[in-house]
């Protein structure tokens, strides 16, 4: 049933079109929905002829035939919504614009209206070749092959698992890029009251349930970090995956070189996936270039050969058309590629991917990206962006590296990146203005930033407002990168925000600061408390990880009151240099399964009853004292795992 993928990717993209073209007519939106009722009539056919197209050559034909025409579907609304970008970008105006849109509305329309119709005749011709083999129509369950996909997989989860096919063998997948890839392809359907973010989430716990993906790594709080296909799954849903032309895939990596690759793809490229270097692809050839969605490299030697070559290949891929329709251009990990100015030609782009690229700079026209839904420049050694990055207005998701933005250009706009969910790596200073300046971005859900002492009132201020935040990672630092003082307000009335990191000193935990009632995971660094914190952290029902950092507490003796800390599972207590006693009242901690203690010097013992926890599971040490790590030794039960380690700094 993977053929269904292909149909249900241009189902998608044609609903997404009907949504975000708010313009579209209603004999466009006539058309579309006689053409989704098409193609939900041709499933049955579909599956029909997956079960049959390896017997029979006819049969396996007619499918190559109608995935032709499923990805014509997808070309005529593609190009459409570039056009119509193109047009408001141009200098028709008025009557000429008018004209010109209403062509292509005509021109798309009787587009869609020939497909429905070839449909109607693919279903004839089907049906008159079963009868020329003598063969049933098949309209009962169909059993499923070992390179087919389970029929019960919900349509929506098919083109995910089958995506994941392109990467590479033994390769852990970070979770946020898989999810920023499946959001960019256009594979998730939305869905009233949800946002796209926290369906990915979704899709991929589900697919997990049924182990078609498994969780290679978690994050301490428990969530996945990174992922992999099963081997015997990836080795036979990637052949098929090529096959039905979801993806192309250039070259092999050495732990790939036991699966063969469709060499000869029978339908023009959509997806490339570089896995040896891009220069030996037959970009000069229409069939490879001209219909590309996405280009995806996994070729991350350091060559200064390989870095000109992609810049070639991009522009390669914008050709004599001037435009093109990528979508996803994800370079994460190759160094520093260099990209053409005429990036901003690609109009369809919702994802450029630049992490851990160490690229210095972005082409001016990043600002032209008018669909940019997600722009990761995290770990590179870009240090400004350009100001027409306040025109991208379907930005969802921006990764920085300590970047500070110029919003010169943005105070004089009145929407400004309304859809922005995340802000990371956000450098803010004395030319960033927070009043009418940052805090007009109100609809963050992550929020990360480094900002001076003289910043963070009104920072704090901004932070209230986002009543939608789920993650805080704030940092205060002086002129010369020294951590300073925090000024926050209590974070109370911030009921979605789970995960909080704070770098810098903090007044004391009193009764006017309250952290907020979800906190699930705390770090602080760096806070200098005086007094102790865990009677007032020990309060906090929902809190699991809890991470005190370099001399985040600056006293001798830490107390955990009586029954708190109910749902911890994770403590790391890192370089308190001063502490020296630590107990832990009855009932408090009941839940500790993993404890990491390191350079905590003046620390004479661990608690028994944390070491004697039925619960307790790991305890790790680092640059501990040996009378310490002994004492653990003789304490600890049985079953936990110890680990002890010495570093050099």
């Amino acid at each position: 049933m993977a053929a269904e993928v292909v149909v249900s990717v241009v189902m998608q993209k044609l609903t997404n079109m009907l949504i975000q073209e708010s313009t579209i007519s209603d004999e466009m939106i006539d058309q579309a929905e006689g053409l989704r009722i098409r193609f939900r009539e041709m499933q049955k056919y579909l599956r029909d002829a997956e079960s049959k197209q390896e017997s029979y050559e006819d049969v396996r034909k007619w499918m190559a035939e109608f995935l032709g025409i499923a990805y014509d579907l997808e070309d005529f609304v593609d190009i459409f919504v570039l056009e119509r970008t193109r047009r408001r970008r141009s200098s028709f105006i008025g009557y000429i614009a008018t004209l010109e849109g209403l062509k292509a509305t005509l021109k798309l329309c009787s587009e869609m209206k020939e497909i429905e119709g070839k449909i109607s005749d693919y279903m004839s011709k089907f049906s008159q070749i079963n009868q020329r083999l003598t063969l049933p129509m098949d309209t009962g369950p169909i059993l499923r092959k070992q390179n087919d996909l389970p029929e019960d997989l919900p349509s929506h989860l098919r083109p995910c698992l089958l995506y994941l096919g392109m990467f590479p063998k033994e390769v852990d997948i970070p979770v946020r890029r898989l999810f920023h890839l499946w959001l960019a392809e256009g594979f998730v359907k939305q869905s009233p009251g949800m946002s796209p973010e926290d369906l990915v989430e979704e899709y991929l716990a589900e697919l997990v349930r049924r182990e078609m993906i498994l969780v290679f790594s978690f994050r301490s709080d428990g969530s996945a970090k990174t992922c992999r296909m099963p081997e015997k799954l990836r080795h036979v849903l990637s052949l098929k995956a090529e096959e039905i032309g979801l993806f192309y895939i250039h070259g092999k990596l050495a732990s790939r070189a036991s699966v063969s690759s469709v060499s000869d793809p029978q339908f023009a490229v959509r997806r490339v996936v570089e896995h040896a270097d891009i220069k030996d692809y037959p970009g000069d050839s229409e069939f490879y270039v001209k219909n590309l969605r996405s280009y995806i490299s996994f070729n991350t030697q350091k060559k200064d050969l390989q870095a000109i070559q992609i810049g070639k290949f991009v522009s390669k891929i914008i050709g004599k058309r001037g435009y093109a329709l990528l979508r996803v251009l994800d370079l994460e990990g190759v160094y520093k590629p260099q990209l053409p100015e005429e990036l901003g030609f690609l109009y369809h782009l919702r994802y450029l991917g630049l992490r851990w690229t160490f690229s210095d700079a972005l082409p001016t026209s990043v600002g032209h990206l008018a669909y940019l839904e997600t722009l990761d420049v995290k770990h590179t050694y870009i240090r400004t962006l350009p100001s027409t990055i306040w025109k991208m207005k379907l930005l969802r998701h921006l990764y920085l590296n300590d970047i500070r933005l110029d919003m010169s250009v943005h105070r004089y706009r009145t929407n400004p990146l309304t859809q922005l969910q995340t802000l990371w790596g956000l450098l803010v200073d004395k030319k960033t203005p927070v009043k009418d300046g940052l805090n007009r971005l109100v609809n963050l859900r992550k929020l990360g930033l480094t900002c001076h002492s003289i910043s963070t009132e009104e920072i704090g201020q901004w932070i209230l407002r986002l009543t939608g935040l789920r993650s805080l990672k704030l940092r205060c630092k002086n002129e010369i990168g020294e951590p300073s003082s925090l000024h926050l307000p209590s974070l109370a009335n911030l009921q979605h925000l789970t995960h909080v990191y704070l770098l810098g000193r903090l007044p004391k935990l009193n009764e006017k600061f309250e952290f907020p009632p979800q906190l699930r995971v705390l770090t602080l660094s760096v806070s200098k408390l005086e007094d102790d914190p865990m009677p007032k952290l020990a309060q906090l029902k929902n809190l699991s990880v809890l991470r005190l950092l370099a001399n985040s507490y600056t006293g001798k003796k830490m107390d955990c009151p009586e029954g708190g800390f109910g749902s911890l599972r994770v403590l790391r207590l890192w370089m308190l240099e001063n502490l020296e006693e630590w107990e832990v009242a009855e009932g408090a901690m009941k839940n500790l399964q993993e404890l990491e203690i390191r350079c905590c010097s003046s620390l004479k013992a661990a608690p028994d009853r944390v070491l004697k926890s039925s619960n307790f599971e790991k305890l790790n040490l680092i640059n501990m004292p040996l009378a310490f790590v002994a004492d653990c030794e003789a304490k600890k039960q049985e079953k936990i795992t110890m680990t002890e380690e010495t570093w050099e700094f």
